[in-house]
C-alpha cells in the first residue's frame, strides 16, 4: 500500500506542475499582448523656441531649434568691386546670417554697379529696385542733413575708431536714425573709411598746406566741399568710375582716398603723391528697404541686428590695418611717395576751415536741427577715440 500510494502522489505532483507552468505561459502571453510596440519611429518636431546665443560650452546633442518664419532671399547692390576691401567685412555678415538662420535667410549679391550707380543706391533702395545697399549718404543732404556731420574735422586729431565714433554719436542723436525710416530704409549699420588722405596726380605732390592752394579736388558733399573751398581748393564732384580718367588727365589734381581704394580701383597708377592730411573720413551706411525689414520674423531682425553690430569695430581694425600694411605694397607697385604734415601745417588747417565750423552750426540751428551740439559732440567723440587704446590690436 504504502508503494501505491507514494506512486499515485508523485503522478499528480508532476501532472500539477505541468498545469501550473502551463497558467504561468499563458499569464506571460496575455500581458506582452497589452503593451504593443509601436508601428512606426516617432518623428521629432522642430521646435519653435527662439535659438539661445553660445555660451562656448559644450552643448547636448538634441535637435537644434529651427528658426521659424518663411525663407527668404534679400538682393544686395554694392558700387564695390567683387572681392575688393569690402568683403572682408561683408562676407562674415552675410555667412553668419545664413548660418543662424539655418539657410533661411540668403542673400544675393551683386558688385561693381551691376544694378545701380553709387550715387542713385540709396533711391533704388528706398524704392525696392532691389533689398539692401552699400551707400554715401552724404550725397543726400536734405535727407540727411545731420549726418554730414562727419565731413567737420580738426586736422590735429588722428581718430583711430571712426566707425565707433559715428555708432556711438547716433545714439545721443536719434534724429539720425530717424531720417532712415521716414524715408524709406532700415538701417544695418554705418561705417567709415580711413585714415584718408590727400592723393595727388602726376606733378601735383602736396608738401605743405600751401601746396593745397588752386587745385582742383575731389568732394563728396557740400560741407566737404565747403572745407576744401576754406583750405584754398577748387572742389569738383565726379562719378567713381570717371575718376580713374580724370586723374589721369588732369581734369581733377587730387581726390580723399585711403590706401585700399588705390589697389580696388587700380587709382594708384594714377596719385603717386600721397600727404598724410587727417581729412575727413569717408562714412558708409548699409541700409535695407523698410519694407522688406518689416517683412522679416522678429527671430531674423534679432539676427541680423546682432551681427551687424559687430561692423564697426571690425570694419575699424581692418581700416587699420591696411594703413599699416599697405604703405610698402604702394611703394613697391606704384612707386607712391608719401608726405606727411608739420603740427604747424595742422593748426593752419584748423584756423583756416574754423568759419566752415560755425556756418554749419548755425545752418543746422536755424533749421531747428541741433547743429551746435552735434558737432560738438563729434569732435568731443574724436578726440576720445584717438587714444592709444584704439590702435590696432
Amino acid at each position: 500500500m504504502k508503494q501505491n500510494g507514494s506512486g499515485k502522489f508523485l503522478v499528480f505532483t508532476i501532472a500539477f506542475a505541468l498545469v501550473l507552468m502551463l497558467m504561468v505561459s499563458l499569464l506571460g502571453a496575455c500581458t506582452q499582448q497589452q503593451t504593443p510596440a509601436p508601428a512606426t519611429t516617432p518623428v521629432a518636431q522642430p521646435s519653435t523656441a527662439a535659438p539661445q546665443p553660445s555660451t562656448g560650452a559644450p552643448q547636448p546633442t538634441t535637435t537644434a531649434p529651427q528658426p521659424t518664419g518663411k525663407p527668404v532671399t534679400i538682393v544686395f547692390s554694392s558700387h564695390d568691386p567683387k572681392g575688393g576691401s569690402w568683403a572682408e567685412i561683408y562676407d562674415p555678415f552675410f555667412a553668419a546670417v545664413e548660418q543662424r538662420t539655418n539657410g533661411m535667410v540668403k542673400f544675393e549679391q551683386h558688385w561693381g554697379g551691376e544694378l545701380s550707380g553709387f550715387f542713385e543706391a540709396y533711391d533704388n533702395t528706398a524704392n525696392r529696385t532691389f533689398d539692401m545697399a552699400q551707400v554715401m549718404t552724404s550725397m543726400y543732404p536734405n535727407l540727411f542733413p545731420l549726418e554730414d556731420v562727419t565731413s567737420i574735422v580738426k586736422y590735429d586729431v588722428k581718430n583711430l575708431a571712426v566707425s565707433q565714433t559715428i555708432t556711438e554719436l547716433a545714439t545721443k542723436f536719434p534724429e539720425m536714425g530717424q531720417a532712415y525710416e521716414k524715408s524709406g530704409t532700415h538701417l544695418l549699420w554705418r561705417v567709415a573709411t580711413f585714415p584718408n588722405m590727400s592723393c595727388m596726380g602726376k606733378g601735383k605732390a602736396v608738401k605743405t598746406v600751401d601746396d593745397l592752394k588752386g587745385k582742383k579736388y575731389l568732394s563728396t558733399g557740400p560741407w566737404d566741399a565747403a572745407m576744401w573751398t576754406a583750405l584754398g581748393m577748387t572742389p569738383l564732384s565726379m562719378m567713381p568710375d570717371e575718376t580713374f580718367l580724370n586723374l589721369q588727365t588732369g581734369v581733377v589734381d587730387g581726390a580723399t582716398f585711403t590706401l585700399a581704394s588705390l589697389f580696388d580701383f587700380g587709382w594708384g597708377e594714377v596719385v603717386p603723391f600721397i600727404t598724410e592730411t587727417n581729412v575727413r573720413c569717408g562714412a558708409f551706411q548699409c541700409v535695407m528697404n523698410l519694407d522688406v525689414w518689416n517683412s522679416l520674423s522678429p527671430e531674423f531682425q534679432q539676427i541680423i541686428t546682432e551681427e551687424a553690430a559687430k561692423i564697426p569695430k571690425a570694419q575699424d581694425q581692418q581700416q587699420l590695418r591696411f594703413d599699416r600694411d599697405l604703405r610698402p605694397v604702394a611703394t613697391e607697385e606704384f612707386g607712391t611717395e608719401f608726405f606727411k604734415f608739420t603740427d604747424a601745417d595742422y593748426a593752419k588747417m584748423n584756423e583756416l576751415t574754423a568759419s566752415v565750423h560755425e556756418k554749419f552750426k548755425a545752418d543746422l540751428n536755424a533749421k531747428g536741427l541741433p547743429g551746435t551740439a552735434i558737432l560738438e559732440e563729434w569732435l568731443s567723440l574724436s578726440k576720445k577715440y584717438s587714444a592709444p587704446e584704439y590702435a590696432l590690436k
